[in-house]
């Protein structure tokens, strides 16, 4: 794979690693107001309209190095961005946040990954499956 690129993540392959509780990942929802209504469980909200600002990047590489040490694996972290459809911001934030540790050397800690299809694909992989567990609401 081309070195300017960011892995995608399926949504079955999330679920399986969620279901698993695999602990080698963890999930960057970039969407604004739609997060409060429903998310998947454990994500992380950094709302963003467009791209991150580099205090954002900082702020979030920050916090992933303060809690690695909670991660369950011999690899890089999985750090998976979503929005909505992830056809917009997520690709885009997933590939300054890829940048971002190229440049600051935390590429051997963590892979930048996108959602395909983002949470839209994730209601529809749930709703399939009839499991709604690995949905959290706050509103």
């Amino acid at each position: 794979m081309s070195k300017d690129l960011v892995t995608l993540i399926s949504a079955k392959d999330l679920y399986e690693w969620c279901t698993l509780s695999k602990r080698d990942f963890v999930i960057i929802d970039l969407r604004v107001d739609d997060f409060n209504k429903g998310h998947i469980k454990g994500a992380w909200n950094f709302p963003t309209i467009g791209q991150f600002k580099d205090e954002d990047l900082i702020r979030l590489a920050t916090q992933l190095d303060s809690i690695s040490k909670n991660f369950d694996c011999t690899h890089r972290t999985k750090v998976i961005f979503h929005c909505s459809s992830s056809r917009g911001r997520g690709p885009r934030v997933a590939l300054q946040f890829k940048n971002y540790c190229d440049q600051n050397g935390c590429q051997d800690k963590y892979e930048s990954c996108v959602l395909v299809l983002g949470f839209n694909g994730w209601i529809s992989l749930c709703e399939k499956e009839n499991n709604f567990d690995l949905i959290s609401n706050t509103s």
